[in-house]
């Protein structure tokens, strides 16, 4: 009874996801743009790592205070959710690729909302449905760097995302290289003003993450001054361009992984051009174009439903 009292009454911290992130990023500028916007929690859990202004309302709630007229989006990843909403307006949010999407019109959805230019292209292949990009972005009066406390040689990746692969490069490194640099894998304990140091504090982040519909962690840490090399999952693609903004490696691939990291690791002059390019492409994804963004599309989907 200890145990089940543990694990499916008690309250749990979700660990922190850039999906979960953006929802309540879009609820809280619709909310201060005139909207009434809520995050509802399909189950027992809290999110405690992402600050934000709008308190969440339970499922019960939502269904309770629905209306024909409201608008219900819900995410990709759990699509059957959808039938128990009587509104007349159900937009799918897409933030992962989908390697088998589900029938979205079949399940009663009426629009595709995406975060990536990658995501508007893929549902495109697997839906009819209208579809909406909002692009995602970052706080950039937030996420800036911080050369006086950039740490040469300090290498991060995140250990809950893929891991194994980070791992497996760092086991496979030149000793000479692997002796002299400082290789952390950051656990899911962070919140943002914490993990922002951690960024600013760093030299070289390892992307590790595939497959992605967009992939923060890195234009993140691009923003915060580190230079990138790694794996886009596609989404990354976006903003990850390799000898550019980034070394890119195909995902997955622990010897490229290992050959551009070694070498961002031994070229100064590549590392420092890697970096600036990487802050200057960080620039072009910031939270005030994702809120101009989410506005144009609030305007249109609550005039199509309010002429329905």
């Amino acid at each position: 009874m200890r145990y089940y009292f543990r694990k499916y009454l008690k309250r749990r911290v979700l660990p922190p996801t850039g999906g979960v992130k953006i929802i309540l990023q879009h609820c809280d500028f619709l909310n201060k743009q005139g909207y009434q916007a809520f995050p509802v929690h399909a189950g027992n859990f809290t999110v405690g790592y992402h600050e934000h202004a709008t308190p969440h309302i339970t499922l019960k709630q939502a269904l309770k205070i629905m209306r024909e007229e409201d608008i219900v989006i819900i995410p990709e990843m759990m699509p059957y959710v959808v039938s128990q909403f009587k509104c007349k307006t159900r937009i799918s949010l897409v933030q992962q690729r989908l390697g088998n999407p589900p029938d979205f019109q079949a399940l009663g959805y009426t629009h595709i909302l995406c975060i990536s230019d990658l995501l508007l292209q893929e549902t495109t292949h697997y839906s009819a449905l209208p579809k909406f990009l909002v692009m995602n972005g970052i706080d950039l009066s937030a996420f800036k760097p911080d050369p006086a406390i950039r740490e040469v040689n300090r290498v991060i990746f995140l250990n809950f995302k893929n891991a194994d692969l980070a791992n497996r490069v760092v086991g496979k490194l030149n000793p000479e290289i692997k002796n002299r640099v400082n290789i952390l894998g950051l656990d899911a304990v962070y919140k943002q003003h914490e993990l922002i140091e951690q960024f600013q504090r760093t030299d070289v982040f390892m992307a590790t993450a595939f497959p992605e519909g967009f992939s923060l962690p890195p234009l993140e840490a691009m923003a915060c001054g580190c230079a990138v090399v790694g794996c886009t999952g596609g989404g990354a693609g976006q903003y990850m361009h390799d000898n550019k903004t980034a070394l890119v490696v195909p995902d997955g691939d622990v010897d490229q992984f290992v050959k551009a990291l070694e070498a961002i690791l031994t070229d100064n002059a590549l590392k420092e051009r890697i970096r600036e390019a990487g802050i200057q492409e960080a620039k072009n994804y910031s939270v005030d174009r994702m809120e101009r963004e989410l506005l144009v599309f609030a305007e249109k989907i609550c005039a199509e439903a309010s002429s329905s």
